[in-house]
């Protein structure tokens, strides 16, 4: 299975649990990257799409989620296609959404990232590989 298929089964299976917002996130952050006009625009067909994922679970319809996933797989192969860049973002963003372990394998093709950061006095550090988000209530 090539990374976009894996990346567009792993988005649209997370649609439907409690992971569906950093799902959402994760694609939308891909988009921003590469056509950030189209943002809130994916934001969008993506909530759309969670809608069409529960009713098709609760209807026993698994064609949904099959047009769904080739669809989005799609969608992501072009997007990295005109940035190629975005690959690995696009591996991590949603391997770290998988419900199962990355084997060593994945992990190895991935890479690994070490940060450091130093903080004095009333310093907010933040660091990240991948998205960051913020909610402030």
């Amino acid at each position: 299975m090539d990374p976009f298929s894996i990346a567009a089964t792993t988005l649209i299976s997370a649609l439907s649990t409690e992971a569906w917002q950093q799902a959402r996130a994760a694609a939308v952050a891909l988009w921003r990257c590469a056509r950030p006009e189209d943002a809130p625009r994916i934001e969008a067909e993506l909530t759309d799409a969670r809608a069409l994922v529960l009713t098709a679970r609760e209807r026993g319809d698994e064609q949904t989620e099959i047009s769904l996933t080739e669809d989005w797989g799609e969608r992501l192969r072009q997007l990295v296609g005109e940035m190629p860049d975005l690959e690995l973002q696009l591996l991590r963003s949603f391997y770290e959404l998988r419900p199962v372990p990355m084997t060593e394998p994945e992990r190895r093709a991935i890479g690994t990232v070490t940060l450091k950061a130093e903080g004095r006095d009333n310093a907010q550090i933040y660091q990240a590989v991948g998205n960051q988000i913020f909610h402030r209530d």
